[in-house]
């Protein structure tokens, strides 16, 4: 791949644009891939290349600017999702492994079978206390989907609230 140029628009994060040509996508223009201490995430963009003046990019759209600013942002923090476990006997036991980062989680959810998360490339799992968990990860959609999975195996019951439930996020 040829790139058309990289940049270091932050201490911790380098920036590199590829044109549309390269990444082999005709419904985009071009695609900034952003690495930062997280790993690495790829924008698409809609308009016109962005010019780069000075050290930074100045973009056409302010919809590609936007991404690349929340691209940025996952880059360095992440995404992550919080879970109620609510119910006698439901907790998260972590799974034997390296190091706590890499670990997969056993949830026991009230029936016969406990469900065996194991770790993945996209997300990590982490635990508060034992009816806690939270999931973290680059993206924010493989991490709600890992929880919208995880929410499904035990759906709240309306009336006596038991069941896997989203914690709210703080503002």
């Amino acid at each position: 791949m040829s790139v058309h140029f990289s940049l270091a628009l932050h201490p911790s994060i380098t920036c590199a644009l590829y044109p549309a040509k390269v990444v082999g996508q005709d419904n985009i223009a071009a695609c900034v891939l952003l690495t930062g201490p997280l790993g690495s995430l790829p924008i698409p963009l809609k308009a016109d290349l962005p010019q780069v003046e000075r050290r930074s990019l100045v973009f056409v759209n302010a919809v590609d600017q936007s991404a690349v600013r929340v691209g940025m942002s996952l880059v360095q923090t992440g995404s992550s999702q919080g879970i109620f476990l609510e119910g006698n006997g439901f907790k998260a036991i972590p799974l034997p492994g390296n190091s706590p980062l890499q670990r997969g989680l056993k949830l026991e959810l009230g029936t016969s079978d406990a469900l065996v998360l194991p770790p993945s490339d996209q997300v990590t799992y982490t635990l508060g206390t034992p009816t806690t968990p939270v999931i973290h990860g680059l993206s924010p959609l493989s991490v709600h989907q890992h929880a919208a999975t995880l929410r499904q195996q035990r759906l709240p019951d309306p009336y006596k609230g038991k069941g896997v439930r989203y914690r709210p996020k703080k503002s």
